[in-house]
């Protein structure tokens, strides 16, 4: 995957600062309100991170693509940018 280990560098450190991130207030209000948020476990091993790097209310899943299809078949809809 080229050119993520770029993207993501220095990431485990303002991971665990979530709150000072500029959508850091964003992301506080989305966990607040309910919303859920996964990890997927592939591209954690891939960039090197560990449970103890992500969101502490975040949920590592095994696979990402394979928990958006789970929540597809269970009702949810695709959110795509």
């Amino acid at each position: 995957m080229p050119g993520i280990k770029e993207l993501a560098a220095g990431a485990t450190k303002i991971r665990m600062e979530y709150t000072t991130l500029p959508n850091g207030a964003q992301i506080e209000a989305l966990q607040q309100g309910g919303a859920k948020m996964h990890e997927c476990n592939v591209a954690m091993r891939l960039l090197g991170y560990e449970p103890k790097d992500i969101f502490p209310f975040s949920r590592v899943v095994v696979s990402g693509v394979g928990a958006v299809i789970d929540f597809e078949k269970s009702g949810y809809l695709p959110i795509t940018p």
